[in-house]
């Protein structure tokens, strides 16, 4: 217990006992008063001269602070300009590099495109040849039958003539009415 606790706790008991009629038994209030008095005039000196020593030291701190700080901290912005810089740089390059990606997608999408066209575009093309050659398949036996008209069409003179043989020189064949032993 600090003393001026002490001195606080004891005046009270005086109060205490004064006020119940006991006689105080202490004849030493007043110098106890002049010391309580000293005792709170000390401590406020101490508290007042410990808050100047706070403040002279803070101030000291402070300012120790700001000069040890200053060149880091500018030093730290430079670095931090420059890491902003970087970022932003390998940002654009980033935004570029998705661009190109991009156009290169959108690229190979169209050359995909042009393939399956010229894909569809080819078996349309054979697609057509088939019915092309189907229908001409069709179109055979007729243009051969059409031949075959044609050739009994034409007047006799133009039409090929069997070789006529001669009786004397026609083969003999049993049962042939043409031949030689048949009259």
């Amino acid at each position: 217990m600090s003393s001026s606790n002490t001195v606080v706790a004891g005046a009270r008991y005086l109060l205490e006992t004064e006020k119940q009629g006991i006689p105080s038994k202490m004849p030493e209030l007043p110098k106890m008063a002049e010391m309580e008095a000293k005792v709170a005039e000390d401590q406020k000196k101490h508290e007042m001269y410990n808050d100047q020593k706070s403040e002279e030291e803070e101030e000291e701190h402070e300012k120790e602070k700001e000069e040890y700080e200053k060149p880091e901290h500018e030093e730290h912005e430079k670095h931090h300009h420059h890491h902003e810089k970087e970022k932003h740089e390998h940002k654009k390059h980033e935004c570029k590099h998705e661009k190109h990606e991009k156009h290169e997608e959108e690229h190979e999408e169209h050359e995909k495109h042009e393939e399956k066209e010229e894909h569809e575009e080819h078996e349309k093309h054979e697609e057509e040849h088939k019915e092309h050659e189907k229908h001409e398949e069709k179109e055979q036996p007729k243009k051969e039958e059409e031949k075959e008209h044609e050739y009994w069409k034409k007047p006799e003179e133009e039409q090929p003539k069997w070789p006529e043989f001669p009786k004397s020189e026609m083969p003999n064949f049993p049962g042939w009415p043409m031949a030689n032993n048949n009259p």
